[in-house]
């Protein structure tokens, strides 16, 4: 696949896929299994720990936001290969600190964006032609994934090893 090919279509999965964190609060999105942020228990990224009495996402407390150790171990894994800074493999955007999930892509925070293709299994992107290959997400680094970026909630200055 075209590198440029390769960017319209990471370009147009994340521009185009609807992703509703209501559905979350209300008994999860159809397919993934559930929400955390609907029972108030954390999962294994420990993301409903913010988590309103509504069950909706609080706003930060962390003084120095950081990924849950966790979620930090499967993006650096996983995702940092490409979403690096500068950015390879045509990834549109880096995925090394907290406030990388939280900007602005295509109108909605890139975490409610990663939540959907990660969800869909579009990413990692496993076509790529990459020496090792790309692999995809186990199971279990996919529930991490997926329960904290309900709300992509930070820690307070996490020092992961």
């Amino acid at each position: 696949m075209s590198r440029a090919l390769l960017v319209a279509a990471c370009a147009f999965a994340f521009a185009c896929s609807e992703h509703d964190p209501e559905l979350e609060r209300v008994g999860g999105t159809p397919g993934v299994g559930g929400a955390a942020a609907d029972s108030g228990a954390a999962g294994a990224g420990g993301s409903a720990g913010n988590a309103g009495s509504d069950g909706g996402c609080g706003a930060p407390s962390a003084k120095n936001p950081t990924f849950p150790c966790e979620v930090e171990a499967v993006l650096k894994a996983k995702c940092q290969r490409c979403h690096d800074d500068p950015q390879k493999n045509g990834a549109p955007f880096p995925l090394l600190v907290w406030s990388d999930t939280q900007t602005d892509y295509f109108g909605k925070p890139v975490y409610e964006r990663m939540f959907s293709v990660v969800s869909s299994d579009f990413m990692p992107f496993v076509s790529l032609p990459l020496n090792p290959p790309v692999e995809p997400l186990t199971a279990a680094e996919k529930e991490t994934l997926l329960d904290w970026l309900v709300c992509a909630t930070p820690e307070d200055g996490a020092v992961c090893p």
